[in-house]
This record gives C-alpha cells, sequence and structure tokens, in this order.
C-alpha cells in the first residue's frame, strides 16, 4: 500500500493509502518512518496494527487503573476489548513495569482500608479479584486480627447497650461471623465481657424510658406490649414486668 498522503490531526497523523486512510499515533508514525510514496508492505501493516491495539489497550488500561484493580481485573477489563492474548500480555507487563498495577501493593491497601474485617472475609474478597491465595497469606502475616476482633466486639457492644448483655453478645456474635472471624475467637472475647446486675437494670429502664410513651390501651395491655418488648431485646421476663408498676391506669 502506498502512502499518498498525510495530516496532523490533535496528536494523531492521518495516514492517505491507495484504499483508506490509517489514523495513528505520531510516535507511530515516527516509529515506522512513514513518507510519501512509501509502499508499506503486508508485514508492516501488521506490525502498526498491533502497536496501535497496544496503544489504545495501553490506554483503556490506565484509564480503568485510575482506582486500583488488581492484575486480574485489569486483564479482564482488556479481554472486553480484544481477544489478541499477545498484546494484551505486552500491555499488562508494561503497566508492571511502570507500576501502575501491583497486586502486592493491591492486598496491603485492600487489608489497611477494610479493618473491620476477618480473615476469612478478607481472603474471600481478594481471591473472588484473581489474587492467589499465596499472595494473599503472606500478605495476612503480619495483621493482628484478634486485636482487630476485640475491636470490632468492643465497637458492637457499645453500639448495642440499649440491648441486654445476651441481646448483645448474641448480635455482635453473628456480626463478627459475618466479617469473617473464626468462631471460637469470636467465643473466647465475648466470654471476657462481663456485665453486672446494676448495669443490666440501667439499661432495662433507659428501654423502659424510651417505649412507654408508644405503649396503647389500658394498664393490662401496655404492661404486656412492655414485657413482649423487652423480652424481644433479651431481658428476663419477671425484670420486665416488675417495671409495669410505673404504669398508669387510663
Amino acid at each position: 500500500m502506498i502512502v499518498k498522503n498525510y495530516t496532523f490531526v490533535n496528536e494523531d497523523v492521518h495516514v492517505d493509502l491507495e484504499r483508506e486512510t490509517l489514523v495513528i499515533s505520531y510516535a507511530l508514525f515516527l516509529k515506522y518512518q512513514l513518507k510519501v510514496g512509501m509502499d508499506i508492505s503486508d508485514e508492516t501493516m501488521h506490525l502498526i496494527q498491533k502497536d496501535r491495539l497496544f496503544e489504545h489497550l495501553y490506554q483503556s488500561a490506565k484509564t480503568y487503573l485510575k482506582r486500583q484493580h488488581t492484575v486480574s481485573e485489569v486483564y479482564t477489563h482488556l479481554e472486553k476489548q480484544s481477544s489478541d492474548q499477545v498484546v494484551i500480555t505486552q500491555v499488562i507487563q508494561s503497566l508492571k513495569d511502570k507500576h501502575y498495577v501491583n497486586d502486592e501493593d493491591f492486598i496491603k491497601r485492600y487489608i489497611q482500608s477494610h479493618k473491620h474485617y476477618g480473615p476469612k472475609k478478607i481472603v474471600f474478597a481478594l481471591k473472588n479479584k484473581g489474587v492467589t491465595t499465596k499472595e494473599i497469606e503472606t500478605q495476612l502475616k503480619d495483621v493482628d486480627f484478634q486485636q482487630r476482633l476485640k475491636d470490632v466486639i468492643a465497637s458492637c457492644i457499645q453500639k448495642n447497650k440499649q440491648l441486654s448483655h445476651a441481646k448483645k453478645r448474641q448480635k455482635c456474635y453473628v456480626y463478627t461471623r459475618q466479617l469473617g472471624y473464626e468462631q471460637s475467637d469470636i467465643q473466647t472475647h465475648l466470654e471476657r465481657i462481663t456485665t453486672s446486675t446494676d448495669n443490666e437494670a440501667d439499661a432495662l429502664k433507659k428501654l423502659w424510658t424510651k417505649k412507654q410513651s408508644k405503649l396503647n390501651g389500658q394498664a393490662f395491655d401496655k404492661c404486656q406490649q412492655w414485657i413482649r418488648i423487652a423480652m424481644q431485646q433479651g431481658f428476663r421476663y419477671e425484670d420486665a414486668k416488675k417495671l409495669c408498676q410505673e404504669i398508669d391506669d387510663v
């Protein structure tokens, strides 16, 4: 194919051939030293098209990496645009060489930004992003999950302080299991949390203060409603019933 003419349009070069116009970057124009009258062989044209694809996928990947992703995620992103595995592999390697993508760094950042997650949830999430178990476990070695679990439970207990001790433990057990902590570790930490009769009574009294204005009907009906509410929060029937004495008949 003979080069008939070429023009510069923004950052591209439009090369007029015999039956088509080839749009390439200025870098490729210089690389292949194109000029008017030059006969571009099929082999050279094939190389130019490969380089054009590389440039396109590389820019697409850089845009995609404005948010951090794993190598596997970038690979999947590029496969949606091209089936050329050779070029995709070249793009990935170039991105690695220039530190645009780094799975080790991604894992560290993920662990740091998800401080409430337990080991199981972290492994599950990262494996779904294409990171190998070995790579994940290497980064998890230095993470103090016992301290993380302790902090998560403390936060959960504080958040649910209006509940009975038993209900708090139950709720926080379910919550921490969902976050991917080991069952035995959760039970160990929860067993260390003690409560006093005064604390339990205080929590029940606060719940009573909050709910009594919403009770309806005669004194007996209000009492039954209150006991049901209190027991749903984990308090004992006998303790809840004592507060029924404060209900006035309508």
